[in-house]
């Protein structure tokens, strides 16, 4: 099976922390669906944004976001990493919740991406990698 790693970020339109149970229910959402689809992935909501890593089959990758660039809980949803994958790094969740928070510095690795010349084409590939991983260690976090 062909597998495939997609990040995008986008702007928040939930207002953290009165709204959180839109929160809740973005993850209980994703957890069914991604479980059903064999999608992986792991959720950032920092400050007014939203980045996302989902993984897994090239079509229900598509399928997944095709759905969240039509969701109002959100807008200006951009993609800013697209690759094959041979390995998922994301496997031990169908969508964690890595980082829900007020942190600048998480921030400050979102929003420059979303607001880069071009959107997500003009976004520098350093950035976006560099995003992805912070994810990563999230969400490694988020499991001990």
């Amino acid at each position: 099976m062909s597998l495939k790693t997609l990040l995008y970020v986008s702007e928040s339109l939930l207002r953290l922390p009165e709204e959180a149970g839109r929160l809740r229910n973005i993850l209980e959402t994703s957890r069914s669906r991604n479980a059903a689809l064999e999608v992986t992935g792991a959720l950032v909501a920092a400050r007014g944004h939203f980045a996302q890593v989902l993984e897994g089959p090239d079509g229900a990758v598509a399928s997944i976001m095709a759905s969240v660039s039509r969701d109002p809980r959100h807008r200006r949803v951009t993609t800013v990493l697209e690759r094959a994958i041979a390995h998922r790094q994301f496997e031990a969740w169908s969508m964690c919740l890595a980082y829900s928070g007020n942190s600048f510095y998480v921030d400050r690795h979102i929003a420059p991406l979303l607001d880069a010349p071009g959107g997500g084409a003009g976004a520098p590939p350093l950035l976006a990698s560099q995003l992805f991983y912070l994810i990563r260690e999230l969400t490694l976090a988020a499991r001990r």
